[in-house]
């Protein structure tokens, strides 16, 4: 039951591994293996696994071309609107700001399939639309880079009432038109826990408010721009110790063990970033916190998808 956590974005593994074909015999069994036979392959539980990884890995190593650029801030000046996340986006229903998203192409973006769980049926109305490249991102008049949904697809192994496998993809109706405010994030370049590294969150759902007295639950207020923070990516084994609820290799977790920064609500879907030689790669989306109604609390990270675990799913996907 997930009644004790905050629906914030999660995934599963689904690997596709290819096997060696066996060679056809010749004789009265000819197109079986005869027992013994050389060309039969038989995986161990630790070679089918290190043949999903290199699948993955191969899925790695196709980036989109001029993805994961980010504007640099001039000296002694700002940045315009969108051009230092320009990947991303939010969900708007009924002129209100749902959730977020991550564009990785031309045409679709990675999100929690929970998002989907509260829209209506059909999200291919005028109800529900993406918003790209602007600071404004809860302004619920329509602009120029609000496009319409042709479809989602949410993760075959998702739950809801878990959270297991919480991940969705969303396919626009038409192209998106890249500029400084407009472009994909890439994918992650390899398979790493990334425990011990900074990444960086983006976010503008809300924020927790100041308590009127002490150990007082501060409301969420809204946000209204897009703001990033750096938070501390921890080892699974310490985020488990920190959560009731069971945290997967297709988990990762960030936070801070002191002060108040974090993702809070509005935020489900959005990605976590780290910079790197091609660029800024998405490596989580934000999933899961444990106390509900509450923005994530020193020393309880929240649970983002991790993004290098569903690679094979993805490609597969979006080709």
């Amino acid at each position: 039951v997930m009644s004790s956590r905050v629906k914030v974005v999660l995934l599963s593994l689904v690997a596709v591994a290819s096997a060696q074909l066996v060679r056809p015999q010749e004789g009265p069994n000819r197109g079986f293996p005869n027992v013994g036979s050389p060309a039969l392959v038989v995986f161990t539980p630790a070679s089918l696994e290190a043949l999903i990884r290199q699948q993955q890995r191969k899925a790695l190593q196709q980036p989109l071309q001029g993805c994961g650029i980010s504007a640099e801030v001039p000296i002694g000046g700002t940045l315009g609107e969108g051009e230092q996340w320009p990947w991303v986006a939010s969900i708007i229903y009924n002129r209100t700001r749902v959730c977020a998203a991550a564009l990785v192409s031309s045409r679709h973006l990675l999100t929690a399939a929970h998002c989907f769980d509260a829209l209506p049926g059909t999200t291919h109305n005028n109800e529900v639309w993406v918003r790209l490249g602007s600071a404004d991102l809860n302004d619920g008049d329509r602009t120029l880079n609000d496009y319409t949904i042709s479809r989602e697809i949410i993760h075959p192994g998702y739950e809801s009432a878990t959270l297991e496998n919480d991940l969705a993809i969303i396919t626009l109706e038409k192209d998106v038109t890249f500029s400084n405010t407009v472009r994909p994030v890439c994918f992650p370049e390899s398979i790493q826990s990334y425990e011990g590294n900074m990444a960086t969150i983006l976010g503008s759902g809300k924020e927790a408010a100041a308590a009127a007295a002490v150990g007082a639950v501060a409301a969420p207020i809204p946000r209204t721009v897009l703001e990033a923070a750096q938070l501390l990516v921890w080892n699974n084994q310490e985020c488990q110790g920190a959560h009731q609820h069971p945290i997967r290799d297709t988990h990762i977790c960030a936070g801070r063990k002191v002060g108040e920064i974090n993702v809070c609500k509005g935020d489900s879907g959005g990605p976590m970033v780290v910079n790197g030689p091609q660029g800024w790669s998405v490596i989580g989306l934000v999933s899961w916190a444990s106390r509900g109604g509450i923005c994530g609390q020193p020393g309880e990270p929240v649970v983002y998808t991790r993004i290098s675990e569903y690679m094979s799913w993805i490609n597969n996907k979006i080709v």
